[in-house]
């Protein structure tokens, strides 16, 4: 298996598990590796009408195998996910929509799919989406289970869980509803049956089912991870612990803070500060000396469990890294130092540039890409610049007025709701900013309290200190 890192350059390429560099840099943005493969977005110079190289980028999405070869290239690939038994789905751009490809690149099941969010293949069976509803297909592009769902899972032991009108149920690979003892069914990362049991919700308090849908643990815990390598994270009274299949504590709960267990090792906080790693008996083997380890049944935010990882990222500060199951480092996530010094020129390069007044405020708009609502209804992302600029006094009257109008959806960023100085300083550095920070990802919470500003006061006290 082959990990992402992310050079000076801001350009990724993989690292084997001894940090070994087996794809040199050269993607934009790459994707783990799930069944021997990983997507990237292959970065090249686009040819001028002369045939020389010019400073713009195009990107192409490849596949690479464990190798370090492209396995897949095909310009009808805009994008894809993951393969998962041997098949990945795919965005073909001459359709606008989503079908499925195997390892050769052959388009096996038509594109014919709205939404990305399939959770990929598993035991046979994969959730699509068709006019807004989720239903199941198998490896021939066959309907399964009807298009009737408003979200699904993957399967795991036989069933899914899926949502129909805001209920949460659990299915098997029929449709067919499993009956339970009279539950509910929390959102958990590792949720849905795993190792034959499921997280459910009793008032509110944590137990397990089986697969018959009978109650095997009893609900008395203030939260649970679900099962991985036999044993199951657990709350109690403010610690976390570990129990096994039976319900009994196997490692009793006195971390603040923990993750899954995977080749019998696990990260482990006392403090919810510094991170080591535990074995089963609950002894660290690695003393606590990072901000956070990620667990090692998958190295970044992915939420499927991937090839038998054997690094997994850690956190110092800033710095990411890679560690081994030993908890040594074997290579840098990215350089954050060269990063820092490499966005400081670019910020550099954005303050000489000459932008005349009068050029400035002929520009109509700046276009803010939201995905996400507030439950106020505001774009958040959008929402969180204007916020932004309010506290930092840019906003003038009738920009005040739109952002206490967090009802309206239509709302823009438009020059008469910013101040000049503010006009300057988007116009210098909203494109670098917002190129570099990918303002669509921030973690927000439904209080509309941001966590940071993804360093946009960083390029504000930049463009103050800095101007002539």
């Amino acid at each position: 298996m082959l990990y992402p890192f992310q050079d000076h350059n801001e350009q990724y390429g993989y690292i084997n598990s001894q940090g070994k560099v087996i794809i040199e840099p050269c993607c934009s943005l790459a994707f783990e590796f799930s069944d021997g493969m990983a997507g990237g977005f292959l970065t090249q110079k686009a040819k001028s009408l002369f045939g020389l190289f010019g400073k713009d980028k195009k990107m192409e999405f490849v596949y690479f195998n464990t190798q370090g070869e492209i396995a897949i290239r095909n310009k009808s690939i805009q994008s894809g996910n993951s393969f998962f038994e041997g098949l990945a789905m795919v965005f073909i751009k001459e359709a606008q929509k989503w079908g499925f490809i195997d390892k050769s690149g052959k388009i096996v099941i038509a594109p014919q799919f709205d939404q990305e969010y399939s959770s990929g293949f598993s035991e046979g069976l994969v959730d699509v989406c068709k006019n807004n509803k989720w239903g199941y297909i198998n490896a021939r592009g066959e309907e399964i289970i009807p298009f009737d769902f408003d979200w699904t899972n993957p399967f795991h032991d036989g069933y899914a869980i899926v949502t129909r009108k805001k209920n949460k149920i659990f299915i098997n690979r029929k449709g067919e509803i499993l009956k339970t003892v009279r539950c509910s069914i929390p959102d958990t990362i590792n949720g849905g049956f795993k190792e034959g049991l499921a997280v459910v919700k009793i008032g509110k308090k944590y137990g397990a089912i089986n697969t018959n849908g009978d109650l095997v643990i009893e609900p008395k815990f203030d939260g649970m991870d679900g099962f991985h390598n036999g044993l199951c994270g657990v709350d109690m009274e403010g610690k976390s612990g570990f129990i096994d299949r039976n319900g009994d504590f196997i490692i009793e709960p006195k971390f603040s803070r923990i993750n899954y267990f995977h080749n019998d090792i696990a990260p482990a906080s006392l403090d919810n500060k510094s991170w080591g790693l535990i074995n089963k008996n609950g002894d660290f083997i690695l003393e606590p000396k990072f901000d956070f380890i990620w667990d090692y049944s998958r190295t970044g935010n992915s939420l499927s469990i991937l090839d038998n990882p054997l690094i997994t990222r850690a956190q110092i500060g800033k710095n990411e890294y890679y560690i081994n199951l030993q908890g040594n480092i074997v290579a840098e996530v990215k350089d954050v130092s060269k990063l820092k010094e490499l966005r400081e020129q670019k910020m550099n390069q954005q303050l000489t540039i000459k932008v005349k007044k009068e050029d400035t405020w002929d520009k109509a708009e700046w276009a803010y890409d939201g995905l996400t609502i507030t439950k106020k209804g505001a774009i958040k992302p959008f929402y969180f610049v204007l916020k932004w600029l309010k506290s930092k006094n840019l906003l003038t009257p009738e920009g005040i007025a739109c952002y206490k109008d967090k009802n309206n959806l239509e709302i823009g960023l438009y020059r008469f709701m910013v101040t000049e100085e503010g006009a300057d300083f988007l116009d210098r550095y909203y494109k670098l900013w917002y190129e570099t920070e990918s303002i669509a990802n921030f973690q927000i919470d439904p209080s509309l309290k941001f966590e940071g500003d993804e360093n946009l006061s960083e390029y504000w006290n930049f463009y103050i200190n800095n101007r002539k």
